[in-house]
């Protein structure tokens, strides 16, 4: 993926559309496509997916996890973490819009990160 052209533009959250591609992480539907904003340096998802009614589901799927298996996800969440460490050096700022439990926001905030998430879903 480095060096392609991403299919469409897809603005940053500070408004600037030039972006760098970062290489793709395989998610739960597929390929990631991450690019870094030219202006303000955010990496975030810049996949064009096909159906996007993927990601509209009811809340009636969602529970709060037990303490056994929010540590199990803990644990799964390590990859995004050492890639997130590599690709930013040292700790920063972190949201995750969607953010389920916390994972991923929990393990941040060990490593020393300041995070913040949000997720639609009052069982989480």
């Amino acid at each position: 993926m480095n060096g392609e052209a991403l299919e469409r533009e897809i603005p940053c959250a500070c408004g600037e559309a030039a972006h760098t591609p970062v290489r793709p992480v395989s998610g739960n539907w597929g390929p990631v496509r991450l690019a870094e904003c030219a202006r303000c340096g955010l990496t975030r998802d810049v996949t064009d997916y096909p159906d996007r009614n993927i990601f509209y589901v009811t809340d009636g799927i969602y529970k709060a996890p037990d303490e056994e298996t929010f540590e199990a996800q803990l644990k799964g969440c390590e990859r995004y973490v050492n890639f997130l460490e590599r690709r930013a050096g040292r700790p920063g700022r972190a949201l995750e819009v969607g953010c389920n439990s916390g994972y991923l926001l929990k393990r941040l905030s060990e490593k020393g990160w300041s995070v913040c998430g949000i997720d639609l879903n009052s069982a989480n």
